[in-house]
Parts: structure tokens; sequence; C-alpha cells
């Protein structure tokens, strides 16, 4: 019982890959551990900024935008295949009673993660960017403890078997 931390570890356009090849963290909840207008918002928004992008991108072209168009399209198309892939993330989690917040992939991500499940407030990287000596407080903490932990036999012993089990 109690609230506890979930760290997925992913990739950052959230496809499936090997483990070998994950390079972003996002935190999860499980639902109970937030208000349900929290969870439900947490959902909403990966289907609302679908759609939004979806509509952008079907009434945009270089006339109305520049000529940056392609570039950007491109972009938002990249951005719209993320979320999808998210979007069925979530749905996965859902399936388990958690849910899940996006953080940048500014190479952060870990120090985001931490930050929102400390916290407990699953918007805080997106409202929170401009809060850098925060951040690097928190990846400061993030690769003590890595450095700490990589070191002991257990955790080594520990890390191989899990690559060797999903690799």
């Amino acid at each position: 019982e109690g609230k506890g931390w979930i760290l997925l570890m992913c990739s950052a356009d959230y496809s499936v890959r090997p483990v070998s090849s994950l390079n972003h963290y996002i935190p999860v909840w499980r639902e109970e551990d937030l208000k349900p207008d929290v969870v439900e918002k947490l959902r909403n928004s990966t289907h609302q900024e679908i759609a939004s992008l979806k509509q952008m991108l079907q009434t945009g072209n270089a006339r109305t935008h520049g000529a940056f168009w392609a570039s950007l399209a491109e972009t938002m198309g990249q951005r719209l295949e993320s979320l999808r892939t998210f979007a069925v993330l979530q749905s996965s989690l859902k399936l388990q009673n958690l849910v899940a917040a996006e953080v940048p992939a500014d190479g952060n991500c870990g120090a985001w993660s931490i930050m929102n499940l400390v916290t407990g407030n699953p918007f805080l990287a997106a409202a929170a960017q401009n809060e850098a000596d925060k951040q690097q407080k928190y990846r400061n903490q993030i690769a003590e403890q890595w450095t700490s932990a990589s070191k002991d036999p257990q955790w080594q012993a520990v890390y191989m078997s899990l690559m060797d089990l999903f690799d």
C-alpha cells in the first residue's frame, strides 16, 4: 500500500525496441495515487494534441505558413507518430491502472521524471523547463546514486541478468 515510484524506460519516440537501445525515461503513477481529474487530463492531453496536429497538417501549406512549411510539416509528422505510439503505451498502462506523463527528450528525461515523481506533479516538466538549477540538482543526485550503485556487485549481477533476459 501507499505511493510508489515507477520510472519507465522506453525509446524517446515510444516505439518498441530492444532493451539495449532504450534511451528515455518517463514517470508513471498508479491511478489511485493521482486525483481522477489529473488521470483524465493526462490521458486526454495526448488525444487532444494528436487531433490538433492532424488539423494543422491537413490545413497547412507553404503559402499560409511560409518557406519553412516542409520542415515544419516533417517535424509535426514525427511528433504525431510519436504521440500515436505514446497513446498506445497509455492504453497498455491503463489496463494495469497506470498512467504516464511525457517529459522532454532533451537528455534530462531522468531528472525531469524524478522531479515529477518527487513533487507528485505529472505536469511539472512541461511547466518548469526554466528551472535549470533544480533540474541540475536532480541530475547530479541521479549521477551520484548511479555511480555508487554501479560499483555494487549485486546491482551488476541484476543488470547483466536483465540484459541477458531482454536482449
